[in-house]
């Protein structure tokens, strides 16, 4: 199967090349226009072979961002994406993913706001390899938050990616190398 080929490649690249890797996607991150004009940044807490994005979530906190983090909800295959405090330890949730307490004030889209997303591989169209629960294409599609997929490089599919219906596409693909814009959108 594809997405365990992929998660295998993924695992397989050193630990130190890795954090090279997260170092230039974080700081592309940085530069980006939507995220610069954005009021509210939704992000992610990285799983071990996950582009790490640690680095980019403190510099939104000491910009003074609002950055909510995804929390999966228990039963029903939604999530939903809480605002992070500043000093405030995150607690453990569904799949072992890191997130903000149940209490943290709930994101509702309002003035303009971006969202990363990890993937085990994005297409050249901006479609995700994801891990399969289909999460993120349930809460994307009912927002509309600038889209923006992390993935290393060496990650990209260089073919067309399965997808149904139900798929919601990115619109910038940010890697080590390059920010691709996939649908038009400011960067």
């Amino acid at each position: 199967m594809l997405r365990e080929e992929l998660l295998v490649k993924r695992r397989g690249i050193p630990q130190e090349r890795k954090a090279e890797m997260d170092s230039a996607i974080c700081k592309r991150l940085m530069t980006l226009m939507c995220v610069r004009y954005a009021d509210d940044v939704l992000s992610f807490s990285p799983l071990k072979y996950e582009v790490g994005v640690t680095d980019f979530n403190k510099y939104l906190l000491e910009q003074g961002k609002n950055l909510y983090l995804p929390a999966c909800l228990a039963g029903n295959g939604q999530m939903e994406f809480r605002l992070v405090r500043k000093g405030e330890a995150l607690e453990k949730g569904k799949f072992s993913i890191m997130e903000p307490s149940k209490n943290a004030p709930v994101f509702h889209e309002q003035g303009q706001s971006v969202c990363i997303i990890p993937a085990v591989s994005f297409d050249s169209e901006g479609y995700r390899l994801g891990y399969g629960k289909g999460y993120y294409d349930r809460f994307l599609s009912g927002t509309n938050t600038v889209r923006v997929g992390v993935v290393y490089t060496e990650m990209m599919s260089s073919t067309r990616l399965p997808r149904g219906r139900y798929d919601v596409a990115v619109d910038i693909i940010v890697t080590e190398k390059s920010v691709l814009t996939v649908n038009n959108v400011r960067k």
